[in-house]
């Protein structure tokens, strides 16, 4: 993007920060925009069905209206219209200009809401991934290597946002214009709110945020549907609270469009690494669930200071345990439960061709003994073939460093235009070629180079240096090109 059109968003920016010493103004409540429009019509209702704690004879509606109501109740008490802490807005293409607005009040009510857990500006930039990268550039944000925020180099930006390093990328935009009137996408308000909150909750544990934090484990960051269960519960809830947007609700299905097992969307402890099978949306569902089940019982104060316990350095189980007033070990059990009869109740898997059955390996993991919380490792896949924690921590160029001296893996490395994240803790470790749907949609294979496909005549396979690192193990004639139809192993 040219100056002449990035100088403006930089000077709206400045003259927020100009302001900040006397706090700020809020925007005018805007109410309800076009299209924004949700799956459920909840109020929040206190249930007296959780006067019995940890009850599991609930229905969805009376948690998520009881979830509502405390977490309303608790930020009407501790929200600070005058807090000293503010959003730096930076706006550009293809964010619509009347939607600006739209994002001041999610920006500046987010913050106001949850000032008293923030000690930093935050930086919220909303446009394409390439002006995030411009904005970064220019006011010398920290990033990743690639210039953004989102830990490799994305390249479809349409349906992607990132909060990390301390900043928000809330997304390209947050709807378009239908015959002349602007018109917001269902969830594009949510998304914004739900990095926004990813920011608040690093700002209370910053060892935790991925790319400047030292957390390494799920010990002292959270399971996965934790941090990201919050993100959709907070990002669902924060826009009814704001008068935007009601609460919704969704369920994944995988990628054949079928739901997906209830026993395996009720396994917090399953979930606690990042899933696959619903191309990742798993951990997102189930956590949101769970954070409905936590604020329902507990209210807002008492989850976040499960954050402030482990940035004491509680380790998560007893964090969690000492403000949920439950060990880890009996919620998961009740959440099964809880889950479990919801689901079966709403019938997902007696509709069309059901589900496929999730048979869980019979191997445990003590997930917060030191595992790497960015990991996604399978119980059953030998640890042997990952890559050392202690080589990723120090290597910048890991595929080559970090893996078999005699596979000659190089260290300038190569990829084709397939799009897929490059971190080796966000490639999926699956334990045989027939599980790479969980990667990806028909996926026909991955060459370390381009050389290596041309060679073994795997021409549909896709090139990547750091996917075939990741996945050498798959490997077994050692020719360069793994799970390629084309040449099998």
């Amino acid at each position: 993007m040219k100056r002449g059109k990035f100088a403006p968003v930089l000077i709206f920016a400045l003259l927020l920060s100009g302001c900040s010493a006397f706090g700020f103004e809020e925007p005018t409540a805007l109410g309800t925009p076009a299209g924004a429009k949700s799956t459920g019509d909840f109020e929040p209702v206190l249930s007296s069905s959780f006067d019995e704690p940890w009850s599991t004879d609930v229905t969805r509606q009376e948690m998520i209206e009881t979830a509502l109501f405390k977490l309303f109740a608790d930020l009407d008490q501790i929200k600070d219209s005058n807090c000293q802490v503010k959003p730096v807005l930076y706006l550009g293409e293809p964010l619509l200009e009347e939607h600006h607005p739209l994002l001041e009040q999610i920006a500046f009510g987010m913050v106001s809401s949850f000032c008293d857990y923030l000690s930093e500006d935050i930086p919220v930039v909303a446009g394409s991934y390439e002006f995030l990268k411009q904005v970064m550039a220019s006011e010398g944000l920290e990033g990743d290597e690639f210039g953004g925020n989102c830990g490799f180099d994305l390249v479809q930006d349409w349906a992607s946002a990132c909060a990390v390093y301390g900043v928000a990328w809330t997304g390209i935009s947050l709807g378009t214009v239908r015959d002349g009137v602007s018109f917001v996408e269902e969830r594009r308000l949510t998304i914004a709110a739900h990095e926004l909150f990813h920011i608040v909750h690093d700002q209370i544990n910053p060892q935790a945020d991925p790319g400047t934090g030292s957390c390494l484990t799920y010990g002292c960051a959270g399971p996965v549907w934790f941090y990201e269960g919050a993100g959709e519960f907070f990002g669902r809830a924060m826009t009814q609270y704001l008068g935007l947007q009601n609460y919704a609700t969704f369920v994944p299905t995988d990628r054949n469009g079928l739901y997906l097992d209830g026993d395996y969307l009720s396994d917090l402890d399953f979930l606690t690494p990042r899933r696959n099978k619903a191309g990742g949306v798993e951990n997102y569902y189930s956590g949101q669930i769970a954070m409905e089940y936590m604020l329902a019982n507990n209210g807002l104060i008492a989850v976040l200071a499960i954050w402030e316990r482990m940035d004491e350095g509680v380790p998560f189980p007893a964090a969690f345990e000492s403000e949920m007033g439950i060990s880890l070990e009996d919620f998961y059990s009740k959440f099964k439960v809880l889950h479990s009869r919801l689901y079966d109740e709403a019938g997902y898997c007696n509709e069309g061709l059901g589900c496929e059955e999730w048979i869980k390996s019979d191997q445990t993991q003590d997930w917060y003994s030191g595992q790497n919380s960015q990991d996604n490792p399978d119980p059953s896949l030998d640890n042997e073939r990952l890559l050392s924690n202690e080589c990723l921590s120090v290597s910048a160029i890991w595929w080559a460093q970090c893996t078999e001296l005699e596979l000659g893996i190089p260290e300038s490395p190569e990829n084709s235009d397939h799009g897929y994240p490059l971190d080796y803790n966000m490639i999926a470790k699956i334990e045989s070629c027939d599980e790479m749907e969980l990667i990806g949609f028909d996926l026909r294979g991955w060459a370390v180079t381009f050389e290596a496909r041309e060679l073994s005549g795997a021409s549909q396979a896709n090139v990547s240096t750091q996917y075939y690192a990741a996945l050498r193990y798959l490997d077994t004639n050692q020719d360069g090109v793994l799970c390629s139809p084309q040449v099998p192993d």
